[in-house]
């Protein structure tokens, strides 16, 4: 059943996702006047787990002052999923930390982009951002010394996107530099110019 909210229909289980994706606490009176008509739980979960908002939506659904209108089955699927995030992250902040020395050590400016970046301005919690790795900006010119530094620490450079692919397709110089399973992205460009 959808419900009218503002300008847009949305359904029950649409609006938990939509005011439990918050960064703030602000609205935790709409999660919980949209839970007050038992949601498809099943539905709201998968949708949380496949737009990568269920750390936030368990981090905002633990703020609800009655635990007793979400489902343990529900909370355990989520908290999973933040605890999951956590950890991925706090390895990917590792390996930040390990590139900005790096960079830092060789004088290269860098601005982390993308979720190294968010997870801790904007989301306040490591475990509420999911990221798959780490985004470094460079400026082009050193570029190739970035590669040399990140290469001298065991980084290898991937073979699996060739330069005009990466300049035509992908609108930024996309180095995959990868230490076991973990990988630094080095663009030396955020849009195409055209």
């Amino acid at each position: 059943m959808r419900t009218q909210t503002g300008t847009q229909f949305l359904s029950k289980e649409e609006l938990v996702l939509l005011h439990g994706a918050r960064t703030d606490d602000a609205d935790l009176h709409g999660i919980r006047d949209a839970l007050g008509s038992e949601p498809d739980w099943e539905y709201l979960t998968r949708n949380a787990l496949y737009h990568g908002v269920a750390p936030l939506l368990y981090r905002n659904l633990e703020g609800i002052d009655d635990v007793s209108l979400v489902p343990e089955r529900v909370t355990a699927v989520l908290r999973e999923r933040y605890y999951i995030t956590l950890a991925r992250n706090m390895i990917h902040y590792d390996e930040l930390g390990t590139a900005l020395r790096v960079f830092a050590d060789a004088g290269i400016d860098v601005i982390v982009l993308k979720g190294g970046a968010l997870a801790e301005t904007v989301y306040r919690d490591i475990g509420l951002r999911p990221f798959s790795d780490v985004d470094i900006l460079v400026r082009e010119e050193d570029l190739q010394r970035a590669k040399e530094v990140m290469t001298k620490i065991g980084y290898v450079l991937e073979e699996r996107i060739t330069p005009k692919t990466q300049n035509e397709e992908v609108g930024c110089d996309l180095h995959d530099i990868v230490s076991g399973v973990r990988v630094v992205e080095i663009h030396w460009h955020i849009a195409r110019i055209t």
